[in-house]
């Protein structure tokens, strides 16, 4: 899964940096290559965020196949104790320093709570946040709807594949009618928002009930699964390059693309997750583990302050492109190094201590 995860923030990574080529490359090549890293890595991301949470909930429901109010605010703590802090600091600092910098738009108050997309397209402040904001959304939601059907349907082998299912089939309703409808921009009107997308996680979710409830079958079935997944992200590739190339025009013939781009990631995450480095693997651990750790902090820094400040008219006229190239690079890991190293891992730290104290054990128990 660190690979995963490493592959992921390496797409998104290197699609941004494709704007500095600009004019080194044409126009069409730079989009080509920008919606092809960004929205393949960030899918990426949302699959390997349900896979994770959803196998935590189900070895969970394994010890009590119920939901309490406990548990749902023990599930919420951990996840705001994971991905708040960094963020907030991120935003207090594109509200002020980088607004100030780089003469960027600056944050309202609807990033607070992740409401800037919720119904409607992301403002220009900030933009990475639109997917930041569809996963806090899932992990409000999936809790609330998974003890609801829970009490529906008792069972959580068939309850948590069913709720999944559900969610994939209702978000890919929402998408076409909107598009049909509507007939709004491919990627600021569908892409990015957070009531059209949270079935992207979902995926994940599906394949963590397969690994979890059918893992020999899984294990049997995984390098198929894997070259048929690869062929449908093929297709997916090109339907997404010929909409690029068209200027998603009409809407609706790209309004499937979601949904087979998580079916070709879920099919892929069963080998991914059951994959054993072997002699050639085991010497790219741990780089490949030091930037899975450091993503999260990865994916905040390099839009919001490595690339405007590459992209600055003095920095442009005074290096070549080589160079602000490998700038960017070197800016965008020290900055998330740094950052995983002054925010995240010092709360992760103290969210361990807090959430797993003998009073908090106790009382929970």
């Amino acid at each position: 899964m660190d690979a995963v995860r490493a592959i992921a923030i390496m797409l998104v990574v290197f699609a941004h940096g494709v704007l500095l080529a600009a004019p080194a490359i044409s126009f069409q090549l730079r989009s080509q290559l920008l919606y092809l890293g960004g929205y393949f890595g960030v899918e990426l991301f949302f699959a390997l965020s349900g896979l994770l949470i959803v196998g935590g909930l189900l070895r969970r429901l394994d010890k009590r196949p119920t939901l309490t109010r406990g548990d749902m605010l023990a599930f919420w703590q951990r996840r705001w104790w994971r991905t708040l802090p960094n963020y907030f600091v991120f935003l207090l600092l594109n509200a002020t320093l980088f607004a100030a910098w780089f003469n960027a738009p600056a944050p309202d108050a609807s990033y607070a709570v992740f409401a800037q997309n919720f119904a409607w397209p992301h403002p220009r402040a900030m933009p990475e946040a639109w997917s930041l904001a569809v996963e806090e959304w899932f992990y409000l939601l999936l809790p609330l709807l998974l003890a609801a059907s829970l009490l529906i349907r008792p069972v959580p082998c068939r309850a948590v594949p069913l709720l999944l299912a559900c969610w994939i089939v209702a978000a890919t309703v929402a998408r076409f009618t909107v598009a049909g409808w509507a007939e709004p921009s491919w990627d600021s009107g569908l892409r990015k928002i957070v009531l059209l997308r949270l079935d992207a996680i979902a995926w994940g979710g599906l394949v963590a009930c397969w690994l979890h409830y059918c893992r020999a079958r899984a294990r049997r079935t995984a390098a198929r699964a894997l070259d048929f997944g690869l062929c449908v992200l093929a297709g997916c590739a090109l339907w997404l390059s010929v909409g690029v190339s068209q200027g998603f025009q009409p809407v609706l013939a790209w309004a499937g693309l979601f949904t087979a781009t998580g079916a070709g990631i879920a099919l892929c995450l069963p080998a991914a997750a059951l994959w054993q480095p072997g002699r050639l693997g085991a010497w790219i651990i741990r780089p490949v583990t030091w930037l899975s750790r450091i993503s999260y902090s990865l994916y905040l820094v390099h839009f919001s302050f490595a690339l405007p400040l590459m992209q600055r008219e003095s920095l442009a006229a005074a290096m070549p492109l080589v160079w602000r190239l490998a700038g960017y690079a070197a800016v965008s890991l020290l900055g998330a190094w740094a950052a995983y190293r002054l925010v995240e891992r010092p709360t992760l730290a103290l969210r361990d201590r807090i959430l797993t104290s003998p009073r908090r054990t106790a009382g929970g128990a």
